[in-house]
């Protein structure tokens, strides 16, 4: 009984890799040069496997004179999704990124970079600090004109809908400009 218990016990200690979607964006500074700088932060977090084109957005759910830049990134990690989350956090601290408290339901600030958690893998999360996947993302078409180019038959794990079919029927009216 002992040999079973170790085994067991060696096998939930085994390295488990997850697939995740990020979106990154900004509005404040030299945007593109803030997401070069983060992936060099966040090397070690996890494995990019592919990125997006960079997209150009009018501000969703705000008012702003300042137009987005936003791209996702599909990645691997070994992190769990509040350790991942910490990770986005920091970087986003390292890079400017304000936070103004209270954070009012619905209330977005211009920003110098915003990480999100789209999916980690088809886990479903709520949690008071993370929840999973991400609950805005299928009402945004910036979001999903990038996610698209990454992940186009990937089934979001709660309305059980592809994101292509989710691009398709997105009534957003803030559609992205794709940047070559």
């Amino acid at each position: 009984m002992r040999l079973y218990s170790n085994i067991k016990y060696l096998f939930s200690l085994r390295e488990i890799k997850r697939e995740a979607h990020l979106l990154l964006g900004g509005n404040l500074g030299d945007v593109q040069r803030t997401f070069e700088k983060a992936e060099e932060f966040l090397l070690g977090s996890f494995t990019i496997l592919g990125k997006s084109s960079l997209y150009q957005s009018e501000p969703w759910g705000m008012v702003s004179e300042n137009l987005f830049l936003n791209q996702v990134w599909k990645v691997e990690t070994l992190f769990s999704p509040q350790l991942l989350l910490e990770k986005l956090l920091a970087a986003e601290l390292q890079f400017g990124r304000e936070r103004l408290s209270p954070m009012v339901e619905g209330s977005y600030f211009d920003r110098t970079l915003d990480i999100d958690i789209l999916f980690m893998g088809d886990l479903v999360l709520n949690s008071d600090k993370l929840v999973l996947p991400h609950p805005r993302l299928h009402l945004r078409a910036f979001t999903l004109q990038a996610l698209v180019e990454v992940a186009p038959d990937f089934i979001h794990p709660v309305l059980l809908k592809s994101t292509s079919y989710l691009l398709e029927n997105c009534t957003d009216h803030v559609k992205a400009r794709k940047l070559d």
